[in-house]
């Protein structure tokens, strides 16, 4: 399969699929594709949180799968309105950690799984467990970093994280900048071990929805308690 990222600060994806190949993307992210080529929506979702975490939110845990059936090659085009870097998963030796705004699509032969932040302070938002022998494109803001840990330190905004591999070791550390606001919170996470970690520049917690972060920020366990109150309250009255 011929894939190139194409475009300059708003980057896209030409995908040239031959006969029976498919490929994974993010939904919303189509611009257009050839006839003969099919669509299979496929959602991910973590037990009851994921789905009204789903509901409100505009990025939905769902992915679509692009299928050639015909017995040709066809073009797909998809839109990132970002910039975009790929990730060959055979190059690092363990399963990538990212967030669902950064997941932009993937050839075959991934395993995405739905991981919430268990840790109570901390607006770290890489919930996707990433796995396999495939390559997978995520988008980010601004330029995008490749920062490899050889048992060193690195101070890092939570929001400026766009993916790590699993085995680095983040620990919400004190910030005299903190600035809490209706339903989020900054937060600085101290990142070590020996892995590579991929940051944008782009600063999304501070250009990010109040609302949509209460959803995202909270832990789960807590999250589950408010939605349960909400129900009672709505009974009650």
């Amino acid at each position: 399969m011929n894939i190139k990222i194409a475009g300059n600060s708003s980057q896209y994806l030409e995908v040239e699929m031959p006969p029976s190949e498919y490929f994974i993307a993010k939904s919303g992210s189509l611009t257009y594709y050839e006839d003969g080529i099919s669509v299979d929506v496929k959602i991910l979702r973590n037990g009851f949180r994921g789905l009204i975490y789903g509901i409100f939110s505009t990025n939905f845990n769902s992915f679509v799968h692009y299928t050639n059936k015909n017995n040709i090659q066809k073009k797909l085009v998809l839109s990132s309105n970002s910039n975009l870097i790929p990730i060959r998963l055979t190059d690092f030796p363990n399963q990538i950690l990212c967030s669902n705004s950064s997941f932009f699509a993937s050839t075959k032969n991934i395993n995405v799984t739905y991981r919430p932040e268990k840790r109570l302070f901390s607006n770290n938002k890489t919930n996707y467990k990433i796995s396999g022998i495939g390559t997978v494109f995520l988008t980010g803001r601004g330029e995008i970093k490749q920062i490899k840990l050889n048992g060193n330190k690195l101070i890092v905004e939570s929001a400026a994280i766009l993916a790590f591999e699993e085995n680095l070791i983040l620990n919400c550390v004190s910030d005299p900048s903190r600035k809490w606001y209706l339903g989020g919170y900054y937060t600085i996470e101290e990142v070590s071990g020996f892995g590579t970690i991929w940051i944008q520049s782009f600063n999304e917690l501070s250009n990010s929805n109040p609302f949509l972060s209460f959803f995202n920020g909270i832990h789960p366990i807590l999250f589950n308690v408010f939605v349960i109150l909400i129900f009672v309250i709505l009974i009650l009255l």
